[in-house]
């Protein structure tokens, strides 16, 4: 997971899974935090659109993070 990817999941969290809050957090356009999300679901084989797989993909950031 990227930076980028991290701080989308992690901002998606925050926003109660809403795009266009996670947008305006982020200062991007709700369809460019789709986007993300799409490549996140790509890469990591976890749906961040999911309640589960952002759970799980919120985790994975924290181990990251540190």
């Amino acid at each position: 997971m990227t930076e980028r990817q991290r701080e989308i999941v992690l901002g998606y969290a925050e926003c109660s899974m809403n795009a266009v809050e996670t947008g305006r957090k982020l200062y991007l356009s709700y369809v460019t935090v789709g986007y993300h999300l799409n490549q996140i679901k790509k890469s990591t084989g976890i749906d961040p659109r999911s309640f589960y797989g952002l759970c799980k993909l919120v985790q994975m950031a924290k181990q990251i993070g540190g």
